[in-house]
């Protein structure tokens, strides 16, 4: 099996256990949009029985690179991860500096991994067709979806608990990759990136001005991106750096350990707004609405509440050391089986 990040990688492995073998095409510190399937993943590919995509229109990598080239081997079978999930319209890949977005590509956000509310559609769908092509197996299937699924029950628990006092709160993101999550916990995202693009210097300043406004104390980044952004609007606020990343592998661990931080960043910036030391004047975008897919729909996201809104952090990239950014040549075939869940036969 085939799947495209790494934390699909971690849904696959969990409801097909050790009957499966997962070979992940785009590893930690990559972006979708300019991500090349390298040849030793196109042979791995010709020899898989079952692609999981993420099934977003918006997701460039399947779009431009994955799709054209599966049309080319009949014998493997594609599920739509994302069929009856309710999907974010109008926050996709960000704008450039003038607002303006990218006319050329599909629209709405295709970072449908992040939010318990859409895996809990992706793992069913996941469940479904394993059933399918290996039947002798479906009970067992079945009975992993189901701890899977009490697992991302308790998840949610836990989320809305943490993060339930600052609904309404927003925050600032450099790649637009958590608009799921925050708008499933009643949160507002505002991207910095444009088109895939750093922040020029004049829209360093713009930002560096806003984090001051809005009391930033916290400047959270992502692996694959260069670190220098980040950090020069951490010391330009006093701030720190800490590691958000969408792309870990253990997407329960992960999205506990994001949740964590950002509930301390909100509540120390919320403290900073009681205190008087933020300037509530500035003007944020409202988060993107759901448009409800097919069946089976989970229950809808809820919509932002009025709490804290003075709660703002910033998620700025990170390069990792010898790594390269995203966008720049040369990488080879370093993607193959990044993080691969090994045993089994599907």
């Amino acid at each position: 099996m085939a799947v495209s990040v790494p934390p699909q990688g971690d849904f696959v492995a969990r409801i097909g256990g050790d009957r499966v073998q997962v070979d992940v095409m785009i590893p930690p510190g990559y972006s979708h949009v300019d991500y090349p399937l390298t040849p030793r993943q196109i042979v791995a590919l010709s020899r898989a029985r079952l692609y999981v995509a993420v099934g977003h229109p918006a997701f460039e990598f399947e779009r431009v690179q994955l799709f054209p080239f599966l049309k080319t081997l009949p014998g493997l079978q594609v599920v739509n991860m994302s069929e009856g999930m309710p999907l974010l319209a109008g926050e996709g890949e960000g704008a450039d500096e003038d607002g303006h977005g990218d006319s050329a590509g599909a629209d709405g956000d295709p970072h449908v991994w992040v939010a318990p509310v859409t895996v809990a559609v992706a793992v069913r769908n996941i469940a479904a067709v394993l059933e399918r092509i290996d039947p002798a197996h479906a009970a067992e299937y079945r009975a992993n979806l189901a701890r899977f699924e009490a697992d991302v029950a308790a998840l949610d628990r836990e989320i809305r608990a943490e993060l339930g006092p600052f609904r309404g709160s927003r925050f600032m993101v450099y790649h637009p990759t958590w608009g799921y999550f925050a708008h499933q916990y009643g949160l507002q995202q505002v991207a910095i990136e444009g088109e895939g693009k750093e922040p020029s210097a004049r829209r360093l300043i713009q930002l560096i001005d806003q984090a001051r406004r809005e009391g930033v104390k916290v400047v959270f980044v992502q692996r694959g991106f260069p670190r220098k952004s980040a950090q020069v609007i951490a010391d330009a606020v006093g701030g720190r750096v800490v590691i958000a990343d969408p792309q870990e592998r253990d997407w329960l661990d992960n999205l506990r350990r994001v949740t964590r931080e950002l509930s301390e960043a909100l509540g120390a910036q919320g403290q900073a707004a009681l205190r008087g030391e933020v300037d509530s004047t500035s003007d944020f975008p409202r988060p993107g609405t759901l448009t409800p897919g097919p069946s089976p729909a989970p229950s809808q996201p809820p919509t932002p509440g009025e709490g804290n809104p003075w709660g703002v952090f910033a998620l700025l990239p990170l390069l990792p050391v010898g790594g390269r950014a995203m966008g720049e040549e040369g990488r080879g075939d370093e993607g193959l089986g990044a993080g691969s869940a090994r045993t089994g036969n599907v």
